[in-house]
């Protein structure tokens, strides 16, 4: 009988081992998978990662990067994760890896039909009312595509056609005005533009500081940098933030391959 045991023990201890080896091995190929999908982080200390509010920079075996980054949505940070080729020129593709955006507008970021917009083209990127900008030179001239980006008004354009999604009492304000002749745009022959509430608070402050003649004309100066083309992109309608916010990473994340890794 107590061979019988002993017996017994040594059989449920070799199934442990063997259990425990089965288990180990198997989390050995699902890290060895992890790998291989995002990259191997590269060290980025001292490359002002925080400036390019980028968090993570990993490289792939084809040698293109992935860079981690984030910006301030309309209701919270959006993560991305941006793959660029290895000149750090060209977009593989945009994955949003965290969100918290209203649902139904601004968490469209995440849907097929605007991530799909970002495989294989040329950075940086430009959506409606963004200016391109180096986190550590200013702002940069921008050519290509994005320099004839204004759209003209037929006979037949009526404002009620501007984001109809936005029945917010801004947007119908600014239908109003457009109609009535008051806005630069309908004087202007252009279709209406994005409305303050839609900006940034640093573009809503810009815009208020014009108003009140307290800025230099932006017609007078050119804007600092060198001149770089421009792949210019659908902003999600209802979610012109959001949208910017997704165009933000990607462009610091051009501008930080471009600057702090590439050129180092």
């Amino acid at each position: 009988m107590r061979r019988r045991r002993y017996g017994q023990g040594i059989a449920l201890g070799a199934m442990c081992v063997l259990s425990l080896g089965i288990i180990f091995s198997m989390r050995t190929i699902k890290d060895q998978a992890v790998v291989a999908a995002s990259g191997t982080p590269v060290d980025i200390t001292g490359m002002s990662g925080d400036t390019y509010q980028v968090k993570e920079l990993h490289t792939l075996e084809d040698g293109s990067y992935v860079v981690y980054g984030t910006a301030k949505g309309f209701a919270s940070d959006i993560e991305t994760a941006v793959t660029f080729d290895k000149t750090g020129e060209n977009i593989l593709s945009l994955e949003i890896v965290s969100q918290g955006e209203t649902d139904g507008i601004g968490s469209k970021v995440t849907e097929d039909a605007f991530l799909s917009q970002f495989h294989d083209i040329t950075a940086p990127i430009k959506v409606a009312d963004l200016e391109v900008v180096s986190p550590t030179t200013g702002k940069v001239n921008t050519s290509g595509e994005a320099a004839a980006t204004t759209e003209l008004a037929g006979e037949d354009y009526s404002s009620s056609e501007w984001n109809p999604g936005d029945t917010s009492p801004e947007a119908n304000a600014m239908r109003t005005l457009y109609a009535a002749g008051l806005l630069a745009s309908s004087k202007n022959g252009e279709k209406l533009s994005t409305p303050l509430t839609d900006l940034s608070p640093e573009d809503q402050a810009k815009a208020k500081l014009q108003k009140a003649n307290l800025l230099v004309s932006g017609s007078e100066e050119e804007p600092a940098g060198e001149p770089v083309n421009v792949t210019d992109m659908d902003a999600i309608s209802g979610a012109t933030v959001s949208s910017k916010a997704v165009a933000v990473t990607i462009n610091n994340g051009y501008f930080f391959l471009k600057e702090a890794v590439l050129n180092k």
